[in-house]
């Protein structure tokens, strides 16, 4: 099957079922040749991610809109207007190669439908009178209820974070420092070919200027790096680890955070989660880098798992709407609801109490979110210090500090993050 045709039933099930691209791309990597696996995760990133700009064109060229039996249909248009969009010296070739696919699909009594459509956004997509340049969704690329909240949350700053959400990501590395030194390894990538620069927030960081496999990574396979995220990389550093410290990396898949706590010095780690699935990629991941800890899946929003014994410092990386790592993850944009919100709030502070209980006297909570929305970040730390006597916010960094904790996402830098770093007093 003609792979614009895969790519297309691929985001059907986003649209329809709810299902994740992480999954399907995991399952093309069983069903697809691997010459093709590359440009099929373009199509299916690229679809999700101007998903929504090119449902609200739809809309206006369409009487009414396709039955959710052809989402196919609808994802061959989609794909068909962005390759319009970005390379109109192929108008002719994207048009005959989506028709195509709407044949492959068996779906014969559309390509009229397909083939007209297409023709008429290649001749009005420059049009500056064109009805969809004035909707949320065709402006913005993203869900309209997102871009309405974060306008809400951080005014005339939203329009540069919903562009960031809209590019692609950039690949950052994290030094293993029980192996080499951050420049040391500079100097490798170098020798080897890859341009690359130090991050300017983690001191453990590396972004390369072009992302490219890991096996080509000097010495990945023997655990002298790892791909992370720039903001990711804070969390570790924020907790001050010592090798006395008893640590709870809590919500830990899959094991970024684990495994730098361990390379810091953090002895006796214990890494809690919810998914024995994704508690087995944690191990890995330790596997790999050449390190250990103590692993247990549990619910985390109870007490039943826990030995009564406390942690002198705790991370929660809390479940969260992940609205900023939307470049890395643009499947967001179509299966996270504003219903969803509420009820992730709720679950971040029953984790956050539950968790506080298991702190020892002086002891440090980093509380962190890949969330953009201030109702999982600076009004549930609000909520929570008014809740909580003995609970004290400490400073982060200067940077960190100036914004309340929260990470915008950055061009060729960190992702969105939130970090509170709380202290026990007593």
């Amino acid at each position: 099957m003609h792979l614009r045709a895969v790519a297309a039933q691929t985001l059907a099930e986003v649209v329809r079922d709810g299902r994740s691209l992480g999954d399907l791309h995991a399952e093309a990597e069983d069903q697809l040749p691997a010459n093709q696996l590359s440009a099929f995760k373009h199509l299916t990133f690229e679809g999700c991610r101007y998903w929504h700009r090119y449902q609200a064109v739809l809309d206006q060229l369409m009487d009414k809109p396709l039955k959710a039996k052809d989402a196919d249909l609808t994802a061959l248009l989609v794909l068909g207007m962005i390759a319009l969009s970005q390379d109109q010296d192929a108008d002719h070739a994207a048009i005959n190669e989506t028709v195509a696919a709407v044949r492959e699909l068996k779906k014969d009594w559309a390509a009229k439908l397909v083939n007209a459509i297409l023709r008429q956004w290649q001749r009005q997509q420059s049009d500056p009178e064109a009805p969809w340049l004035e909707d949320m969704r065709f402006q913005s690329a993203h869900p309209g209820w997102i871009t309405k909240r974060l306008t809400k949350d951080w005014g005339e700053a939203a329009a540069g974070m919903l562009a960031q959400n809209n590019a692609r990501a950039p690949m950052t590395l994290r030094v293993n420092t029980q192996k080499t030194t951050r420049d040391a390894y500079l100097a490798m990538l170098t020798a080897a070919g890859i341009s690359a620069t130090a991050t300017v927030h983690s001191p453990d960081g590396i972004s390369l200027d072009t992302p490219c496999p890991v096996s080509e990574l000097p010495q990945f396979a023997a655990g002298w790096c790892s791909v992370q995220d720039e903001a990711a990389q804070l969390a570790a550093r924020l907790l001050d680890v010592a090798p006395q410290h008893r640590i709870l990396d809590a919500c830990c898949a899959p094991g970024g955070k684990t495994c730098h706590i361990a390379e810091l010095g953090g002895a006796d780690l214990m890494a809690v989660d919810v998914s024995p699935a994704r508690l087995k990629r944690v191990s890995e991941n330790l596997t790999r880098l050449g390190l250990q800890a103590q692993l247990a899946t549990a619910d985390l929003s109870t007490a039943a798992w826990w030995d009564g014994q406390t942690f002198d410092r705790i991370l929660l990386d809390a479940p969260c709407s992940a609205t900023g790592v939307i470049r890395r993850h643009p499947d967001i944009k179509l299966l996270r609801r504003p219903t969803d919100i509420a009820p992730l709030v709720a679950l971040q502070r029953q984790i956050l109490a539950q968790l506080w209980s298991m702190l020892a006297p002086n002891g440090i909570l980093v509380y962190a979110t890949c969330s953009l929305f201030g109702a999982e970040n600076r009004d549930n730390i609000a909520w929570f210090l008014s809740q909580t006597p003995d609970a004290e916010q400490l400073p982060l960094t200067a940077s960190l500090d100036e914004t309340g904790g929260q990470m915008f996402p950055q061009p060729h830098g960190n992702d969105g993050f939130f970090y509170a770093k709380l202290k026990k007093v007593g």
